[in-house]
């Protein structure tokens, strides 16, 4: 009834969208989870979007994408049930707000948000080429450079007594497994700092003290 008064242009629209969302439920169905959450992604327009956006919108992206590598755990279970479960691990996520001040535990948080704050011992993860630094194109490119360099400084002087620098050989991408390359960075610490670990996974320390 209510469709019947839009204009032609307005009802196609509307057409399309119940379409699109018709043809989201099928693959939610029978395509893995990941590949469902790309084709919403590319298919609504919203990585395209986000692609010519702001620095906040490139980091919204970058969250999706990373949904899609953590979809990636429930492919195994097929299409419907994969959602149900990815859907209701969400649900039952805590916010680390919550949590007690006084919760001996282990303290993630963006260099962003380490702002001004001191540990005794500080983990810096994903020293990688593309991630830290971030993969960037265009004019600005140096001066952003630049900007996470100095971020990149302030994540290393968070750490009181022992600082460890780690990169991964392999990593998982919007779903797909790629080789790394550690970041130009870490070029920058003089080697009589670094103490060469052997575990896996660890580039290296820095005793502070």
């Amino acid at each position: 009834g209510e469709k019947e008064k839009l204009s032609p242009a307005m009802r196609k629209r509307v057409d399309n969208f119940y379409a699109f969302l018709a043809s989201i439920g099928e693959r939610a169905r029978t395509q893995p989870v990941s590949e469902t959450i790309k084709y919403i992604l590319k298919e609504s327009g919203l990585e395209g979007a986000l692609q010519k956006g702001s620095d906040d919108d490139q980091e919204r992206l970058e969250n999706i994408k990373e949904l899609v590598t953590l979809a990636k755990k429930y492919d195994a279970l097929g299409g419907a049930e994969g959602v149900e479960h990815l859907l209701a691990d969400a649900a039952l996520a805590t916010d680390q707000d919550t949590m007690e001040k006084d919760y001996n535990a282990v303290k993630l948080m963006t260099v962003h948000a380490a702002k001004g704050l001191e540990f005794p011992y500080v983990f810096v993860s994903g020293l990688e080429d593309g991630l830290f630094p971030y993969a960037r194109d265009g004019e600005s490119s140096a001066r952003e450079r630049e900007e996470e360099r100095r971020l990149f400084y302030v994540a290393i002087t968070r750490a009181k007594k022992k600082l460890f620098l780690s990169y991964a050989s392999f990593r998982t991408i919007f779903g797909s497994r790629q080789v790394t390359v550690p970041s130009d960075f870490l070029i920058d610490i003089d080697d009589a700092l670094l103490e060469p670990e052997k575990r896996e996974g660890v580039l290296a320390t820095i005793r502070i003290d």
